[in-house]
């Protein structure tokens, strides 16, 4: 789960391979796709996002 309020940090301190859920209550999909992109350009990294509708959740994965 996200374990600071900035979705920001907590993307940009993500190790490869690791996974983050975000409760779909907390951020907009838009928001949080928009956030891995930008980062990972920003950074060169790659991001993955996918949504988890029945736990009602987004899935980031640091793919490099």
């Amino acid at each position: 789960m996200v374990s600071k309020l900035s979705l920001r940090a907590t993307v940009a301190e993500m190790e490869v391979g690791e996974v983050v859920r975000v409760p779909l209550k907390l951020r907009r999909y838009s928001t949080i796709r928009n956030t891995a992109a930008l980062l990972g350009q920003e950074l060169g990294r790659k991001y993955s996002v996918k949504v988890d509708r029945v736990a009602d959740l987004c899935k980031i994965t640091r793919e490099n």
